[in-house]
């Protein structure tokens, strides 16, 4: 089908303007006949004027002005019904696009609450570990001395008790030996008085 002109045909450049004018000046009317011709099928939104050019009248200025005004408005209806659909889907994308970018943002802090709980527990774990060397360290070290001590006291108690015992050896030879010369002496001086 060959794509008719946007003017009709059979209206003069004046009715045409007065159409366009009267267009401009009342966009918004809502009464137009339902037939024309009799019985003639309602332009549609594609082809406003269709039909159009059978009218027997071409003065009739009123009808014609009342169709092209009612296709024009459900044009612009029709219109405006396709954009409020798409607005409401993307209306409907951008709530879904922010709870996503919400819930992005929800973990992402719980990461990074993880993460700085994570280090904390890391660095005391360091530090105690740190600690515990040291301490261990220095345990070790105490235990150590504590030893040298006990074996350097061992070693002079000893060293003590062998000079002690020689002592009590070269005490008790001493004993034995003033015992038997007492003995000696009293055998002899009773062997005297006899």
């Amino acid at each position: 089908m060959q794509q008719k002109s946007p003017q009709n045909p059979i209206l003069n450049p004046m009715q045409q303007d007065q159409m366009q004018q009267k267009q401009m000046q009342n966009p918004m009317q809502h009464l137009m006949q339902q037939n024309f011709m009799g019985g003639a099928s309602q332009p549609t939104p594609e082809d406003p004027l269709e039909g159009l050019s059978m009218l027997e009248d071409p003065d009739d200025d009123l009808d014609l002005e009342e169709a092209c005004a009612q296709a024009s408005i459900q044009q612009i209806l029709e219109h405006n019904c396709a954009l409020r659909q798409n607005f409401e889907e993307l209306k409907d994308l951008h709530l879904q696009l922010t709870d996503a970018n919400l819930q992005l943002h929800e973990a992402r802090l719980r990461l990074q609450q993880e993460k700085e709980a994570l280090e904390k527990a890391l660095e005391k774990a360091s530090e105690k570990a740190s600690t515990d060397a040291t301490s261990f360290k220095i345990e070790k070290e105490r235990l150590q001395e504590a030893l040298e001590k006990a074996l350097e006291k061992a070693s002079t108690d000893a060293t003590e008790f062998k000079i002690e015992k020689e002592r009590l050896l070269s005490t008790i030879d001493d004993l034995v030996y003033l015992v038997d010369y007492i003995l000696s002496a009293s055998i002899q001086e009773e062997l005297e008085q006899v």
